[in-house]
């Protein structure tokens, strides 16, 4: 589902934004600048119908005689009986005051006036209910008036007397032309009789089918009662008119007056007949639960009540001249089996009736609940599917007093409204990808995705951990996937077991406040309540305890349940919450269970940390955590349970992150993720692209690192993560070990997790100038100090700092401050000392954990864009960082030089390469070490965050720049210098995207290898596919947004292309009241998997030509000299890493064998040998060999994971070397 927005980083109009923000409404919580889909899960229809076909509601209003009780059941009349009056001379009242005299009189069985109204009955309630939701929606309905003994008419009813058993009084209801003159008969209704419900309610349906007179009209009985209904149709058991239901399709069968047989015996209950000359009856007045004949639940009105909901009642020409049976013309629709926009099959127009039920009064029977609970069919119930107790507040009502009834009444007729509006409806294609994660021993982690409920859960394909066939024989499939004799991988899940615990930061600053809290919805403070956007009222506090949390905590309740607790709130923050289970498949109900325990997760990494832990044989990491977009961080543990490998034990919500506006969280006004969330709790989420989008409320990148030993401190495990689509800012969290100052247990090891987990947040308020944090955080070790030739010191002033890009900005309405220039944040992630001569006494540098130590703008060519992910680079592999390297809005790249003290930072910034607007760079640059001063710069260009990027044909580009990274006066390349050398892709086979062969798959991409002159040539170029701009089938250029990888010489990248197929269908003239037009939108997303040569930009050597794509080794013969095969196409990938997985538990460094700080991993240890020098880790020595050749016993793969096959594993080949040294597992695959 994509959202209809302006791409900020061009820039077309300034007036026209101007205009634009003057003329917009302020934002919301649902206000973001991006779409709120991923382009390749687009596929929308949108449909807008004709006005002026008003919909037909009956009013089927129970006036037997209990209705003249009050609201607790108690009489509500006295006085004398006046006797008998001939109804027809009896004065009715009339006039401007008539609802206020329709309370006086009541009239017994026989038309006398009974007695009089002494306070409100439920009678006259409905009828004030009634009136009221006439007057609120006047004439844009057709309305019909129905009750049990059409009290409102005693002129026109002839009465049954004991002495005639043959007469048939009229109960048929009334239809009106103007909404007017409903009052007139609503205010004369008063009460008479038992309770036949179900036979009038044939008689209602006979009726109402007669007023359907337009093919698309809708048709609805609204049924209000406050008892069971009873066994006989008329006063005193005396005869009545009743109608049959056939049993065809073709559902409501109009008769004739029934013969005398159908009296029923003695104490026999009344029965209505199957069909014609059968001889088998339908039970038509018992209120109980047991299936009929039909396989409903329940009898009576229910009976029919189906069967009318699911019939096609009307054929023939309609009141315009078309056709009742009219056939839908051929379009893209969701199909609801498949979950994806397919092209339907044409379908005839339906006329059918829904019916909605309200049990009235607090005396209601358990009987009379159910038998109203059966009848209830609106279209929200999917009919005879959704089970009794699941109706409630949604076509099924209770009501105890006038508020709530009103209230029912609103739910209905919002419903009625909504379902016949002549306006644009959106229906959105959900999709399942898999998506692929981090690796754990012996698995590899993926995410499953379904956008039905917006929902995840994690999943863990197995490898293949057998290294050798035989001794001494490697196993070629070590680390592959290990597949099912059908071919799929063998996968286990992550389990949700235990009591949710949610800790929540509400980002608060000031000290009357604690800021972090334990989610509990019984004890929550005021201010507790106003970080979700709840009230401190009553009822806030009760929707909030019984409803909101429940929901958000996945509580054992169905979600039917928890709206069931709140159902008669009247002040309600959520109207209704969302029924994750509603419109399960058939079969797919274990798997729906799995994906309600989770909030979407697209595009957040899942990352593994801490292998201290042994599960059964198997060494694993203790931790998996990833992030969702119900703003939750999910953190899992270990088990000793490989059939379950992992449970989920604790979630942490960065509540007070802002998100549009500038307020500071403690402001009810402030656009927080917290007060967003309630947003996704609501029954519409996700179905509207204008009223009820999908929120990013989380899905930034993740980051961690283990403290080194140095010193002989203890270690400790810390994440940061930024918010990405979600919010403006980033947070940390302590996960495990001990702390380096405390030696005591930390994080999850803790008993304390309130305090000992969430470590700290970006700063939040006016002054945050933060964009939203679209980025991974980079992490690592900078020094303080420096010698003269710029090594720096270890000694001592070495700390652990974060680096965050400033991000994008928000929408044109947003208050929120935001930095002028592309800006790099550094946080102190610790505050502590890690030189080489750090102890306990000297650990603490003066900062406190997250302390903002300098904001690094760039130069004026940044101006207005968004620094993108940075990467850092340790030149020297000494175990300090030395640079920064990150992208911008603007294509440009920038080089921070860290080679001095923070203080001086902004001033040693330098251009790289200097892009163009129309090639934004949004994913981290990947560097290839040519030498210590020496390295090659490799990023791709693209954005696929924005509704304009769905459709953009921009050419964008691969590159790699020579830099002197040493040098702070090496000039930057330009993008249309003379100096860059191109590589051309020769052909695509099959194009996915070219109109013959769209969606085709596995085929190859040919490169040319042109050779790269050192003295001529600056860098390295391939322009990547152009796109198609149609009005029908349009593709979007080729672009890259994910971070590459290199191995040895060769770079490993994933390409996004998008593509659409549109449809515009029908005509909504004025005149022709059931016509539709629409258009519809099926969007799909395809990559090309590549490895490049990393110096040259050509094909990889000779030895690796075909290293991942195995299946595409029979064509290479037909390959020239000067070109090669680079790719292999594919459903949309995610991000192609090198993962080593021949054994080893040993920690891994955040750095990688070409000096780039990693996502994650153990900081470079410093010992001080016996000479004074300090040392560097063993570790990275090791790295350092692995930029030339690989590990004789060594096996590394290729891992990447597509939307249609999920999970992939594809061995690389390397030149071996050998010795036998530690191989850095750098995966962090992006999700789909």
């Amino acid at each position: 589902m994509t959202r209809k927005i302006i791409r900020p980083l061009v820039i077309a109009s300034a007036v026209s934004l101007v205009c634009q923000s003057a003329l917009a409404d302020p934002p919301t919580s649902n206000t973001s600048p991006f779409t709120s889909r991923p382009l390749h899960l687009a596929s929308e229809s949108n449909i807008t119908s004709a006005p002026g076909v008003k919909p037909n509601v009956l009013l089927f209003i129970d006036d037997s005689g209990s209705m003249a009780s009050d609201l607790n059941g108690n009489w509500a009349a006295s006085g004398p009986g006046l006797g008998r009056v001939d109804p027809s001379k009896f004065n009715w009242p009339t006039g401007p005051n008539l609802g206020r005299a329709r309370q006086t009189l009541y009239f017994d069985y026989y038309g006398g006036i009974g007695g009089y109204f002494q306070r409100p009955s439920r009678i006259t309630t409905v009828i004030d209910a009634v009136n009221e939701v006439v007057d609120t929606y006047g004439d844009r309905i057709n309305w019909g008036l129905g009750s049990l003994w059409r009290t409102w008419d005693r002129n026109g009813v002839v009465w049954v007397t004991p002495s005639s058993y043959t007469t048939y009084p009229d109960y048929s209801p009334r239809f009106f032309t103007n909404a007017s003159d409903v009052f007139k008969h609503t205010n004369r209704l008063s009460i008479a009789g038992s309770t036949p419900t179900t036979s009038r309610y044939l008689t209602m349906a006979t009726a109402l089918k007669q007023q359907i007179k337009y093919r698309c009209q809708k048709n609805y009985i609204v049924l209000l009662s406050d008892g069971d209904a009873n066994i006989t149709g008329v006063p005193n058991g005396y005869y009545e008119h009743i109608g049959t239901i056939a049993n065809s399709s073709s559902g409501v069968e109009e008769t004739g007056t029934h013969p005398a047989r159908y009296y029923p015996p003695s104490g026999k209950p009344l029965r209505y007949p199957y069909e014609a000359g059968r001889g088998s009856y339908y039970l038509a007045n018992v209120n109980e639960s047991k299936p009929n004949t039909l396989g409903l639940m329940g009898n009576g009105v229910s009976l029919f009540s189906h069967i009318l909901y699911h019939a096609d009642l009307k054929t023939g020409p309609d009141a315009e001249g078309g056709d009742f049976d009219e056939i839908v013309p051929k379009q893209w629709l969701l199909n609801e089996s498949s979950g994806r926009m397919e092209e339907q099959a044409n379908k005839p127009r339906k006329q059918n009736i829904e019916t909605f039920t309200i049990g009235f009064g607090n005396g209601l029977s358990n009987g009379g609940k159910s038998y109203l609970q059966n009848a209830a069919t609106g279209a929200e119930c999917r009919g005879k599917e959704v089970p009794p107790s699941a109706k409630l507040g949604k076509c099924y009502f209770e009501a105890g007093d006038s508020a709530s009834l009103k209230a029912a009444f609103d739910k209905i007729f919002t419903h009625v409204s909504n379902e016949n509006k002549g306006e644009e409806k959106q229906v959105y294609a959900p999709s399942t990808p898999a998506s692929a994660g981090s690796n754990v021993a012996g698995s590899a982690t993926s995410l499953r995705l379904d956008t039905n409920i917006w929902g995840s859960y994690l999943q863990f394909a197995k490898l293949n951990t057998q290294a050798e066939t035989s001794p001494g024989v490697r196993n070629p499939d070590f680390g592959r996937v290990l597949t099912n004799p059908d071919g799929t991988p063998q996968t286990v899940n992550a389990t949700y077991d235990g009591a949710r615990r949610i800790l929540v930061n509400s980002g608060r600053t000031d000290s009357s406040y604690n800021d972090v809290y334990d989610l509990d919805g019984a004890s929550a403070t005021s201010s507790q309540l106003d970080d979700f956007g709840f009230g401190d009222d009553a009822d806030n506090r009760a929707e909030f305890a019984r409803g909101f949390v429940p929901w958000y905590k996945r509580s054992t309740a169905t979600d039917t349940e928890i709206e069931a607790a709140v159902a008669g709130l009247s002040n309600r923050v959520v109207p209704a919450y969302r029924d994750r289970f509603a419109n399960t498949p058939a079969g797919q109900e274990a798997e729906r269970k799995l994906f309600r325990q989770m909030g979407d997760v697209i595009n957040a990494p899942v990352v593994s940390m801490d292998n201290t832990t042994t599960t059964g044989s198997n060494a694993t990491q203790e931790f998996v955590i990833t992030a969702a977009n119900d703003g939750l961080v999910y953190i899992f543990r270990a088990t000793n349970n490989p059939a379950a490998p992992y449970n989920l034990v604790l979630n942490y919500l960065p509540a007070g992150m802002q998100r549009e506006s500038k307020k500071t969280p403690s402001n009810k006004d402030a656009l927080t993720v917290g007060r967003a969330v309630k947003e996704i709790a609501k029954s519409d989420y996700g179905t509207n692209e204008k009223k009820f989008p999908h929120l990013f409320l989380n899905n930034g990148g993740l980051a961690w690192v283990k403290t080194p030993e140095t010193g002989g401190l203890q270690q400790q495990y810390a994440l940061v993560g930024t918010m990405g689509q979600g919010g403006r800012g980033a947070y940390a969290l302590n996960i495990s070990g001990k702390g380096r100052a405390t030696n005591a247990d930390i994080g999850l090891r803790s008993g304390d997790w309130r305090h000992d987990v969430p470590f700290w947040e970006t700063q939040k308020g006016e002054d945050n100038a933060l964009g939203y944090t679209l980025s991974t955080p980079a992490i690592g070790q900078v020094a303080m100090d420096f010698e003269p030739n710029d090594i720096a010191k270890r000694d001592l002033n070495v700390h652990a700092y974060t680096f965050i890009a400033n991000g994008y900005k928000g929408t044109a309405d947003s208050d929120a401050p935001y930095d002028p220039v592309a800006t790099l944040y550094v946080y102190d992630l610790f505050g502590q000392n890690f030189g080489a001569d750090v102890n306990s006494g000297n650990i603490n540098n003066g900062n406190r954990p997250g302390h903002l130590v300098v904001k690094i703008p760039v130069g004026g060519e940044g101006a207005g864009a968004g620094l993108s992910t940075p990467v850092l680079y340790d030149n020297n592999m000494d175990g300090v960082y030395d640079f920064a390297f990150a992208g911008d809005t603007k294509g440009n790249v920038w080089k921070f030089d860290l080679r001095a003290h923070p203080s001086q930072w902004p001033g040693r910034v330098r251009l790289v390469y200097r892009g163009q607007p129309s090639q934004p760079i949004t994913a981290a640059p990947t560097i290839y070490k040519v030498d210590n001063d020496n390295a090659v710069i490799i990023f791709g260009t693209g954005s696929d965050v924005y509704e304009a990027d769905k459709e953009n044909t921009d050419r964008q580009v691969l590159m790699g720049v020579y830099n002197k990274v040493t040098d702070l006066n090496a000039p930057p390349v330009n993008y249309n210098d003379s100096t860059i050398l191109d590589q051309t892709i020769l052909r695509d086979e099959p194009d996915p995207l070219a109109p013959a062969t769209y969606g085709q798959t596995g085929g190859k991409r040919v490169l040319t290898n042109n050779k790269l002159d050192p003295n001529v040539h600056k860098a390295w170029r391939i322009v990547l596919r152009e796109g198609y701009a149609s009005a029908t089938e349009p593709r979007s250029s080729e672009k890259i947004t994910t971070k590459g990888d290199v191995f040895i010489n060769t770079f490993y990248i994933t390409s996004r292309m998008y593509g659409y197929k549109k449809q515009s269908f029908g005509s909504a003239g004025s005149g022709q009241t059931c016509n539709s037009s629409g258009s519809s939108v099926a969007s799909a997303g395809f990559s090309w998997i590549m490895s490049i040569n990393a110096a040259t930009g050509g094909v990889p050597d000779a030895d690796k030509r075909d290293s991942a794509f195995r299946g595409l080794l029979a064509s290479n013969a037909g390959l020239g000299a000067n070109e090669g095969v680079v790719g292999k196409s594919a459903t949309l990938a995610s991000a192609a890493r090198v993962l080593e997985v021949s054994g080893g538990r040993g920690d891994i460094l955040n750095t990688n064998a070409q000096g780039e700080s990693l996502e994650g991993g153990k900081l470079a240890s410093f010992l001080k040998g016996a000479d004074g020098k300090i040392k560097n880790d063993e570790k990275l020595k090791g790295l350092e060999k692995m930029r030339k050749c690989l590990p004789k016993d060594k096996t590394v793969l290729l891992s990447y994971a597509t939307e249609k096959e999920g999970a992939q594993m594809a061995a690389i080949k390397a030149k071996k070397c050998g010795a036998d040294v530690f191989v850095r597992v750098n995966w962090r695959e992006v999700p789909l």
